[in-house]
């Protein structure tokens, strides 16, 4: 078995570079990363184009490459920007040209400048801002479970599609389990449907899959509502888009194939201890560390463990003080002859190990006790020129196969299961002979250059701090280099109407001298021996196959990493294969030469529903003996049905005229399983004239009008149809139509009724009649929202003294209303006297009459300044008014207005002859009050009235005398002036009342964080009457 035992370098997917170099002189500073310092510019506008963007910072190099990814996301697909060289490059600065394709939408990115030498920088955010507050942003996150292949490609249908596009509207290929897109669409409501495809199945659990809007404050507002359905998908229905925000919809997807994991075997092997007994197996921690995950697990010797596909490290760890002097070792064989899966790394007690899916891996690690190991045992080898040399050979021209090179090493010191030979500072395989020689292999891939490389032999660290390492023999290697090159072949597969060509991909290797190319290129590239990454570029619609390489050995292909040796020319191909989001339907006709000769051509006319974007219908003409096609194109997959029009079948053919086989009906489904199905119909000729028809059809129509909330979609129905007493309409989520045919309903007068609750149904019951004269009727069926549920407000007067017609205003919406008492009361029963309102609180204010005083008044549910209206219930409000022939009295009317905050007001009134003191309170909403205060029956003259503000904390609300007016009728100006203040709480104002007259005073207040306190005392000048 050949091995090698090298250092390796795993350079993150997330960061591979893009082979672009900046075209500037500067040399790389040794060991100092890039870093950027700042961009230029930080941000642009969505839509933008031709942006170049310059990058200022420091230890940038000639060959630095800049990379673009998107931020806060486990979408980890890196693109990469290419060098603006025409821009004054330099080691602190680097100009690089944003495509406009990159900032159609908003988001945050992280760019990084990638040094020559695998050194990175911190990433520096470039932002691409929104331009339209018109529009938000749709953004789909895909994430799927169960399977060990992350790489899959995901449709979606958008309703109603954006505009200037159709359905599938987006397209996501996951990649590490996950993936994201982002749609800008105008401000609605919305539903997004995935479209179903074999083997995987919807997570419809809430905490997996769910929508919600971001708002601008980092809070999130939950939107939507989750619906399966296996016709248009499974997602979400009514979600809202808002203006400037994103909606962010996560769908989760669960394989219905079963994970291929690889399984793996660590046997513990313990040779020796003091006085001949070994140390127990339990002693030492066996320890599979991914590579790529992190993950860490112990594991038992002997034990078959199951792992998923990648790069793991096999290591044991025991307590040496316990322990002493154990030697770790991974040896060539399994105790059962089978190649030992591990190969030893320069850590001590370290394997490595590459699974992949569905393959058993065994790996043993052997612990050999030797008791007089010191410090002192140093390695040493013989020199070149003694009689038995160091090295046996130590030159060879360069192969020129890529064959790994064996050779021997002989000196002193060397330690059976430890002693390892290094070649040119990398540890290779060795096998022990006896202290005195080792063998070892040099892999193909060291041996591709000539030169002299230093050979050197390391005994085991197993006594820390020991470091027995060998003086170095040098291995000279001759002849020219030799030429070992890679071709990246990209093959596509465009079955079902997919356009895309190889130069649409870009293939690249990662490696020791990397490259890229479109996938069109020819040419080979010449690369240094090692292993190189295989990648692409995504293009939707399309899926990826295997990597598949010849000139090296199958087992030089790990996954998508492939290992080449010097002197190889490796060719890898990797096809993908289009998966088609819409298909055609083709329809045939055929007039077989049985039918009657008498006619040799004629046309036919076909429906399709549901209907295309084109039209609905078409029509074939078709010769006596022959068969003619039409195809439909561009059909979202969906099942449809093709009627061809005034038919019957021939097996009760009419006794005059066309008949169809097999069906006048075809009824198909157009998906990825069945992209162009086929609907045939066959036509014979009867000349004998028919009889006439018994029976006709009868086609119910469904629509749902108004808003599509409730969210119902299958719609039930009753009739005494024969065969039909009880049948469904489904209207799917997000549209509006549907309608349901019945086939040979016997002539007669038939009635359907809806029975689905829940709507305002119109044209239900519907009553039709099937006869000769009228074969086909319809029923159309309207259904639209429920209105909200309103409460009644009623309004009683009742009179002493005399009767009248008073009116009242209802806000906070302004209603008016006339109530008239006969005999000293209202109609109980007039229907003038009631109101519908919406469920709320209200204020009913009777307008002052001349004459009449207010004695009385009252409410079921509230009272008149604060009426509550409940949804299916009535409020009665009484008001009683005795006739007042001699005594003129007044109304006082206060309004509440604030700017900067909300707040609950107190108020004092005191007045002449005594009266007062008058509390009360407004709370204001929206900085007004929805419900003004009212007082009547106010005995004219001089009044005062004290605001209490509700200052809390170092918040203060300050009088302001912006938009004084005075209107008192002809009265001299009263005056408004600086209200007192007591501490910056309390207000005083005088104002007048007058008979027969309304006062009104509006308060003006303004939130503060710093105290003010108003000094002196006006009258208010901001009263009306």
């Amino acid at each position: 078995m050949s091995k090698h035992f090298s250092k390796i370098i795993i350079l993150s997917a997330s960061l591979a570079v893009f082979a672009l170099g900046a075209n500037f002189v500067g040399a790389e500073p040794a060991g100092n990363p890039p870093i950027i310092t700042s961009l230029n510019p930080p941000s642009v506008a969505a839509g933008s184009q031709g942006v170049n963007l310059t990058i200022n910072g420091s230890n940038f190099a000639s060959a630095s490459v800049v990379t673009w990814q998107l931020a806060n996301s486990s979408f980890t697909q890196t693109n990469y920007l290419a060098i603006n060289y025409a821009a004054n490059n330099s080691d602190v600065r680097i100009t690089v040209i944003i495509p406009d394709s990159y900032i159609t939408n908003p988001g945050v990115f992280n760019i990084r400048v990638v040094n020559p030498n695998g050194d990175i920088s911190a990433p520096a955010q470039f932002t691409v801002t929104a331009t339209n507050n018109q529009n938000g942003f749709i953004k789909i996150i895909k994430n799927i479970t169960g399977t060990a292949n992350a790489n899959w490609t995901f449709n979606f249908n958008i309703y109603p599609p954006p505009p200037g596009t159709s359905n599938p509207s987006a397209s996501i290929f996951t990649s590490n389990n996950s993936g994201m897109t982002t749609v800008s669409v105008p401000a609605n409501s919305y539903a997004i449907k995935e479209i179903q495809q074999s083997g995987w199945s919807f997570n419809s659990a809430p905490t997996q899959s769910f929508c919600k809007i971001i708002n601008p404050d980092g809070t999130t507002t939950p939107t939507g509502s989750i619906s399966t359905g296996p016709v248009d998908g499974d997602g979400f229905n009514s979600i809202t888009v808002e203006p400037g925000k994103t909606t962010e919809c996560t769908f989760s997807n669960n394989s219905n194939s079963p994970s291929i994991t690889a399984g793996l075997i660590v046997n513990k092997v313990v040779v020796g201890g003091p006085n001949g007994v070994p140390a127990p197996v339990s002693a030492f921690n066996l320890t599979v560390h991914n590579r790529q995950t992190d993950a860490i697990s112990t594991v038992i010797s002997g034990a078959t463990n199951q792992f998923p596909d990648g790069d793991y490290d096999v290591y044991e760890i025991y307590t040496a003080a316990q322990y002493p002097n154990y030697i770790a070792s991974f040896p060539e064989f399994n105790s059962d002859g089978s190649l030992n899966d591990c190969e030893m790394l320069s850590v001590p007690f370290h394997g490595y190990v590459t699974m992949v899916p569905g393959g058993s891996y065994q790996c043993t690690i052997v612990n050999t006790y030797i008791a007089t190991a010191t410090c002192s045992i140093d390695p040493t080898i013989n020199a070149l020129t003694d009689p038995i040399p160091g090295l046996m050979p130590s030159s060879t021209p360069v192969p020129s196969s890529g064959n790994d090179f064996p050779f021997t090493v002989n000196g002193t010191g060397f330690i059976q299961g430890g002693s390892q030979v290094m070649f040119n500072n990398t540890y290779i395989p060795t096998s022990f002979v006896n202290t005195t020689r080792l063998t070892a292999s040099i892999p193909s891939y060291l041996i591709g250059n000539p030169g002299s490389f230093p050979v050197a032999v390391a005994n085991p660290q197993s006594f820390y701090p020991c470091t027995d390492v060998s003086n170095i023999v040098p291995f000279t290697i001759t002849g020219a280099a030799a030429t070992t090159t890679l071709k990246l072949i990209k093959s596509v597969q465009n079955l079902g109407g997919g356009t895309k060509t190889p130069g649409d991909w870009t293939l690249t290797a990662s490696g020791p001298t990397g490259f890229s190319h479109v996938g069109n290129y020819t040419g080979f590239d010449n690369v240094t021996p090692g292993i190189y990454t295989l990648s692409e570029s995504v293009v939707p619609n399309y899926s990826a196959g295997s990597w598949v390489c010849t000139g090296a050995p199958a087992s030089a292909l790990v996954g998508n990493s492939i290992s080449i040796a010097s002197g190889q020319n490796v060719v890898c191909t990797i096809i993908n294969t289009y998966h088609s989001t819409t298909g055609s339907i083709k329809v045939k006709k055929t007039i077989p030469l049985t039918s009657n000769s008498s006619v040799t051509n004629a046309t036919f006319s076909y429906t399709i529903i549901p209907s295309p974007s084109t039209s609905s219908t078409f029509t074939i003409n078709t010769n006596r003996g022959q068969t003619n096609s039409y195809t439909i194109n561009n059909l979202p997959f969906d099942i449809y049905t093709i009627t061809e029009n005034n038919l019957f079948t021939c097996t009760n053919p009419p006794a005059w005229g066309w008949c169809v086989t097999p069906s006048p009906v075809c009824t198909v489904s157009v998906s990825s399983a069945t992209i162009i199905p086929e609907c045939n119909f066959t036509n014979t000729l009867n000349l004998t004239p028919p009889p006439p028809p018994t029976t006709g059809t009868i086609t119910v129509s469904k629509t749902k009008g108004g808003s599509l909330s409730p969210t119902t979609t299958i719609f039930a129905f009753t009739s005494n149809v024969p065969g039909s007493s009880n049948f469904t309409i489904d209207v799917g989520a997000g549209l509006t139509m549907g309608n349901r045919t019945l086939l040979g309903v016997p002539f007669g007068t038939y009635t359907i009724t809806e029975t689905t609750t829940g709507w305002i149904t119109t044209g239900s019951p519907c009553t039709v009649t099937v006869s000769a004269t009228n074969l086909n009727p319809t029923c159309p069926v309207v259904n639209s929202p429920m209105p909200p549920a309103q409460g009644t407000l009623k309004i009683i007067k009742e009179t002493t003294g005399g009767d009248g017609t008073f009116d009242f205003t209802i806000f906070p919406t302004p209603s008016a209303m006339s109530v008239t008492t006969v005999n000293g009361t209202s109609a109980i029963n007039n229907p003038a006297d009631t109101l519908s309102l919406a469920p709320g609180t209200y204020s009913v204010d009777e307008s002052t009459q001349s004459g009449w005083d207010l004695t009385t008044s009252s409410c079921t549910n509230g009272t008149p300044n604060a009426a509550v209206i409940v949804a299916g219930q009535t409020t009665t409000c009484t008001f009683t008014n005795a006739q007042n022939t001699t005594a003129q009295q007044g109304t006082l009317k206060v309004i509440k207005n604030t700017i900067g905050g909300d707040g609950i007001f107190g108020f004092t009134v005191n007045g002449p002859n005594n009266f007062g003191p008058l509390n009360f309170s407004i709370t204001t909403t929206n900085g007004s009050s929805p419900v003004p205060f009212i007082q009547n029956n106010l005995e004219p003259g001089e009044y005062t009235i004290t605001e209490t503000t509700p200052n809390t904390g170092s918040w203060n609300w300050d009088w302001d005398q912006t938009g004084c007016v005075l209107t008192q009728n002809s009265q001299p100006p009263v005056g408004c002036g600086e209200p007192t203040s007591n501490n910056g709480t309390t207000t005083l104002v005088h104002f007048h009342i007058q008979a027969n007259s309304t006062t009104q005073l509006t308060f003006h207040n303004t939130k503060t964080s710093t105290n003010t306190t108003p000094q002196g005392t006006r009258w208010c000048d901001y009263c009306s009457q």
